[in-house]
């Protein structure tokens, strides 16, 4: 363990954690639980917070085949995430302007993204009318 003053409790308080979801996560780690869309968001979460390679990984792997969120909403979560498999997918989903333009509005508050770039040479892609 690294040198953190919770290393040597044997006890560490979660603030800010729901139970529930907590309860989710841990039963993720050990393949006692699927990931649904409803769990989706705060599995990500806590994957994220706590380095968690397994959970994110099933979590992309279910985005990548199984998720009834729209494409928009999977691709807002492989940007906030940066799932780059994910990414790759919603972008070859990608085909009229319309799509792009929804695309763009997903990620909108991601300014720094550099998923922009990608997004504007696929729109550049299509043929003009």
């Amino acid at each position: 363990m690294g040198n953190f003053e919770e290393a040597k409790k044997s006890e560490i308080e979660l603030n800010d954690i729901d139970p529930k979801s907590f309860q989710h996560f841990i039963e993720s780690i050990h393949g006692e639980t699927e990931v649904k869309d409803e769990t989706l968001n705060e599995l990500l979460h806590l994957s994220d917070f706590f380095d968690s390679k397994a959970v994110f990984r099933r979590c992309e792997e279910f985005l990548l085949s199984n998720s009834r969120l729209s494409s928009e909403e999977k691709f807002r979560v492989a940007v906030r995430y940066k799932m780059s498999n994910l990414i790759e997918k919603c972008m070859c989903e990608m085909k009229t302007n319309d799509d792009i333009r929804r695309g763009v509005l997903s990620i909108v508050d991601d300014s720094a993204s550099p998923v922009w770039k990608m997004l504007l040479i696929k729109s550049l892609s299509f043929e003009r009318i």
